[in-house]
């Protein structure tokens, strides 16, 4: 997974920009979980960023030290799928 520090993310879905994402957001959540990997979509910078990365362990250390951090994942996770569910019914 993934922080912006600093900066603008797009990211895409089969090359489709589906939302631009800046300082305090997250991508590559479902890294965390998917036990192959798999991406769904691509982040590209949009502008000149300072990115930070989590792996597994520490994700689940700040998980464990500060619940709400989980509870901010899910809900950037829950808002992704929305929108993609926005474009895909048009």
């Amino acid at each position: 997974m993934y922080g912006i520090i600093e900066g603008e993310v797009e990211i895409s879905v089969q090359g489709k920009v589906t939302e631009t994402i800046k300082k305090g957001d997250v991508f590559g959540q479902s890294g965390l979980v998917e036990p192959e990997h798999k991406r769904a979509s691509t982040a590209w910078a949009k502008t000149n960023c300072l990115i930070a990365f989590v792996d597994k362990e520490h994700f689940l250390l700040a998980v464990q030290q500060t619940p709400y951090f989980a509870l901010e994942i899910l809900t950037s996770y829950s808002n992704r799928v929305h929108i993609l569910k926005e474009i895909i019914q048009g």
